[in-house]
């Protein structure tokens, strides 16, 4: 930035290139945008709309700057954050009545990079047809064709080595991926070790007919099984380096840029509003606090931008005034906007695990070396010749499931799930959308299948349990709710039986099914009574803490909460980015669509 550029913010070219963590530097100063939320989509924002030197960009962030930490920086160190709070937020899920009220944990990364800097980094995109069912809900302008430009725009896509394309046979269509974006993705060169995951490949094949992939970055998901990348640096070697929203955003040039601020331990607590306006309820700034007995701080703001995911931002939105007016009231807190659709919708996954003995075949394998051959398999494929009984079935479901979770407090609009309902059984039915995930993943001498439904029928919600921003939120998913999540879960559980039970795997590797194994639940013609498979995975799932739909993008009448130019329905200056505004599961790993719509998202916000 030249010298009269930073004579247009001296007090921020004060803090120039530097990661703040104490709020009360930053007492009543003004900014142009404020995004609440430094993770994925926070991150993105934070860099493109702070390109323009003459806005004034504030980031706040509650968690810490953690990209260099041990537990952060490498895939080596995949699940090591989980429940530690100074990278993991941890929620507790309500007691799950069909679990024995237990209740799970919800890992959402915390922390410059969100939980791109927790996850597992897999790269996979959803059906076309997924995105284009965002338009077909009432959101204008949204398709995967006006969607595509984002996907490449964020990408930095290395092409797999001649031997990783030789070795197992990965296939990359160039026109489908971006090589100058900011977000690395690429093929370890710790990945493939051994000849188990060409074999699993092949066990695919024989079980179900799936092919394998030809690229799932191109719109065409379903019904196959590969290899896929990571966001990880490919010649990094046994440190699989990670390539988080922060590391790829957040760079040193962008934090350099005097016209944005980074201010990480500190939480907003809630949205200002302008004093005497009238019609949409409009933000002058946002109230900060790093401890929960710290004091709290004022910075002004003339738009506001939630990004702190769907856990977090509807507990900011109601302790702000926004959301069903009986829970804000009844957290003493002035309504501003009844908005019922905030906290509701809540969508997410369970899986489990089915494992094997050992192989009598040296796997190759290194202690946290990647998980990178999945599958995505069809309704058709898990369900062989009863996949037209199963859409009758949910058809004459729909009705009441969707009954069920208003009367549970758990959608704002039956008429807005029924329409959701309609638009996944044409999905799963028609245009083939996966229903089920396996990762297969190498543990050593041995491996196991861990398998997920993609597109939860279930919904639950999430709401602030008072006006105190460090009060835990009150976090139902609602796990298996609706029937047809667990007769999916049952049925992908049964085909990695059958994949077990496939000559590429006996023949090959030797190895028998050892978890749950056939002493608990005994083979049968279905591969396992429904009922045994049902009571081993309510024993044994966990969350896949992909967790969407609290602030969903769908009419207001519909229970929705923000447009489609992602703007809080009754307000003129307060938006959501983050996976809350997705009102339905998608057949892919999340980050890879919310880098798309983040880009979106910065095009739209960049004209404020």
């Amino acid at each position: 930035m030249n010298s009269k550029e930073d004579s247009l913010f001296p007090f921020l070219n004060q803090m120039k290139g530097t990661i703040l963590t104490d709020p009360s530097s930053l007492s009543g100063q003004s900014f142009d945008i404020v995004i609440v939320g430094g993770g994925l989509t926070g991150a993105v924002a934070a860099s493109r709309l702070s390109a323009n030197s003459a806005k004034k960009i504030l980031l706040v962030e509650a968690g810490r700057d953690s990209r260099n930490d041990d537990k952060i920086k490498s895939f080596s160190a995949y699940t090591q954050a989980f429940g530690d709070n100074k990278y993991d937020w941890d929620f507790k899920t309500e007691p799950q009545p069909l679990s024995n009220n237990k209740q799970y944990p919800m890992h959402q990364g915390k922390g410059l990079g969100g939980s791109t800097s927790i996850n597992g980094g897999a790269f996979t995109l959803p059906p076309a047809s997924q995105i284009d069912a965002l338009g077909e809900l009432g959101n204008d302008g949204w398709s995967w064709d006006t969607l595509k430009q984002y996907n490449i725009k964020f990408q930095n896509y290395k092409q797999p080595t001649a031997d990783q394309v030789n070795k197992l046979k990965v296939k990359v269509d160039a026109s489908a991926h971006g090589t100058n974006g900011p977000v690395t993705i690429g093929f370890s060169d710790q990945m493939y070790l051994g000849p188990q995951e060409d074999l699993f490949i092949q066990a695919q094949k024989e079980a179900f007919n799936a092919p394998a992939f030809v690229d799932l970055g191109t719109g065409n998901a379903g019904g196959g099984s590969g290899m896929i990348p990571q966001y990880t640096i490919p010649d990094s070697g046994a440190q699989r380096l990670r390539v988080s929203s922060a590391t790829a955003y957040l760079t040193e040039d962008v934090e350099k840029r005097s016209n944005l601020v980074i201010l990480t331990k500190t939480r907003a607590t809630k949205i200002l509003y302008a004093s005497g306006s009238h019609g949409d309820a409009q933000a002058s700034g946002v109230q900060l606090q790093s401890g929960k007995d710290g004091q709290k701080y004022k910075v002004n703001a003339k738009n506001v931008i939630v990004a702190a995911g769907a856990i977090r931002t509807p507990v900011f939105l109601e302790q702000s005034g926004i959301g069903d007016k009986s829970i804000v009231s009844g957290l003493g807190v002035t309504s501003r906007v009844d908005l019922p659709g905030v906290g509701r919708n809540l969508c997410e996954q369970q899986k489990n695990n089915v494992n094997s003995g050992k192989a009598t075949q040296d796997l190759g394998a290194q202690s946290g070396s990647p998980s990178s051959a999945i599958s995505l398999n069809t309704i058709n494929q898990i369900m062989k010749g009863n996949s037209s009984d199963v859409r009758s079935y949910i058809e004459s479901n729909i009705d009441q499931w969707a009954q069920q979770a208003v009367d549970a407090g758990a959608s704002a609009s039956k008429d807005g799930l029924v329409s959701q309902y309609k638009l996944m059984v044409k999905g799963i039915f028609e245009e083939q959308w996966p229903v089920s995930e396996t990762f297969f993943i190498t543990l050593g001498d041995s491996f196991m299948q861990q398998m997920w439904a993609l597109l939860s029928f279930s919904r639950g919600y999430v709401h602030a349990t008072s006006s105190n921003t460090w009060d835990a939120p009150k976090l139902n998913p609602r796990y298996w709710s609706a029937p047809i999540d667990m007769d999916i879960q049952v049925a992908a559980n049964r085909g990695a039986r059958r994949i077990f039970n496939t000559n590429a795997m006996k023949s090959d590797l030797q190895s028998a099914e050892s978890m749950p194994g056939y002493d608990k639940i005994p083979q049968t013609s279905d591969q396992g009574d429904y009922n045994q498979w049902r009571d081993y995975i309510l024993n044994g799932f966990e969350s896949v803490w992909h967790p969407i739909g609290t602030a969903a993008m769908m009419p207001r009448n519909l229970g929705g909460v923000v447009d489609s130019q992602f703007k809080v329905y009754g307000t003129s200056n307060i938006f959501v980015i983050d996976s809350s505004i997705l009102p339905m599961q998608l057949s892919t790993h999340l980050s890879s669509t919310l880098y798309a719509i983040a880009e979106r998202a910065a095009d739209i916000l960049g004209k404020l």
